[in-house]
């Protein structure tokens, strides 16, 4: 824990490599005295690709969050978030493919877990609609974008101001 805290102060003053071996030491203790699957041991290899993540050294990142949906399959809300950091990465190295792959298996998982019209398929299906639009697929980008839209709709009103960036989106590809 003490590590874990440590690593995060250095991370706040942008020494990375610091924190890396607080969290590397960490790691080390906690796959001594913690279960494989401890939440613990899922934080500390989530800091460690967020670490990796701000040094931008994407490959090492997708390592750590892979590792942690390894060991999250049984956690629907580890699993959501690792499949989404991981499709961000896959998206800023323009593996556009693999973080649609991401983000679908998130989308089937929230959908089954949920319902089709909650918030959290709603802001799946707005990050789909990123990724088509970053690819110039401005139709696909827009059906993701209105089901959005329609799902938020639906969760806070049209009168929300929470609607007005689902209307944004949908309005930047028309």
């Amino acid at each position: 824990y003490l590590c874990n805290e440590i690593s995060s102060l250095y991370c706040q003053q942008g020494k990375h490599d610091e924190a890396l071996l607080f969290l590397q030491k960490a790691l080390d203790i906690g796959m001594q005295t913690c279960e494989k699957g401890s939440p613990t041991i899922k934080a500390i290899w989530r800091n460690i690709g967020l670490i990796f993540k701000a040094k931008r050294q994407f490959p090492d990142a997708l390592v750590c969050y892979r590792k942690v949906l390894d060991l999250s399959r049984d956690d629907f809300f580890e699993t959501m978030t690792s499949l989404k950091e991981m499709s961000e990465i896959q998206r800023e190295q323009g593996q556009y493919e693999e973080a649609l792959e991401s983000l679908k298996e998130a989308l089937d998982l929230a959908s089954r877990q949920n319902g089709e019209e909650t918030t959290t398929v709603g802001e799946i299906l707005n990050l789909i609609g990123h990724i088509y639009q970053e690819k110039q697929e401005f139709v696909a980008a827009f059906k993701y974008y209105y089901k959005a839209l329609r799902i938020k709709k639906i969760e806070v009103g049209e009168e929300h101001e929470g609607i007005v960036g689902s209307y944004v989106n949908v309005g930047s590809i028309l």
